[in-house]
């Protein structure tokens, strides 16, 4: 009786998108010669492969000048705080943000 070892899909899919992208082909030419539907493929490339933002984080960044404040990031986007700046206008720009 020979021993056979069970793969999920995932860790298929994984070597695939591996063995695609060290062939130098592109995905089209590829899935050709695989006989491999490209539609699929490309489903399971963006399923495995995207980034998962599911949370958001604030880290504090030190700054080697002398201002003063602070300066928030988050998905790309940069807000600087003067030392006194104003709550409510910090609570206005952040709700028009949360709404793009």
């Amino acid at each position: 009786m020979s021993s056979l070892v069970l793969s999920s899909k995932p860790q298929i899919w994984l070597e695939r998108i591996h063995e695609q992208k060290s062939s130098s082909l592109s995905i089209a030419v590829w899935c050709k010669q695989n006989q491999i539907p490209y539609q699929t493929f490309c489903y399971w490339k963006r399923r495995l492969t995207k980034p998962s933002i599911t949370q958001v984080s604030f880290i504090e960044q030190q700054e080697k000048d002398t201002q003063s404040g602070i300066q928030l990031e988050c998905k790309g986007i940069k807000v600087h705080l003067e030392k006194d700046f104003d709550s409510s206008t910090l609570s206005r720009v952040l709700t028009l943000l949360k709404v793009k």
